[in-house]
């Protein structure tokens, strides 16, 4: 889609924005908790399936891709907010 087309329809894309930007902002705060929670009062995380509880090193792969993937939405909501707030070129 080009810049243009969406530029025309800047209120739609804007509130789509904001709530992937709020979305994405949200759950990065909320694993930024589980991180303080897990590796500064050593809170311990229980495998559903197995009952064993998971070693620090499984919690940080779990943060890390959680975390990219609230990354993206507030990326995105960021780029998308400040494409529309740029003058028409």
């Amino acid at each position: 889609m080009a810049i243009s087309k969406i530029k025309k329809q800047p209120e739609p894309l804007r509130r789509i924005a904001k709530g992937w930007l709020v979305l994405g902002l949200l759950g990065l705060a909320f694993l930024a908790a589980v991180a303080i929670a897990v590796f500064g009062f050593d809170v311990p995380v229980h495998d559903r399936s197995s009952g064993e509880i998971l070693s620090h090193a499984e919690v940080k792969g779990l943060l890390a891709v959680m975390t990219m993937g609230c990354g993206i939405f507030a990326a995105a909501g960021a780029i998308i907010l400040l494409m529309l707030k740029r003058p028409n070129s």
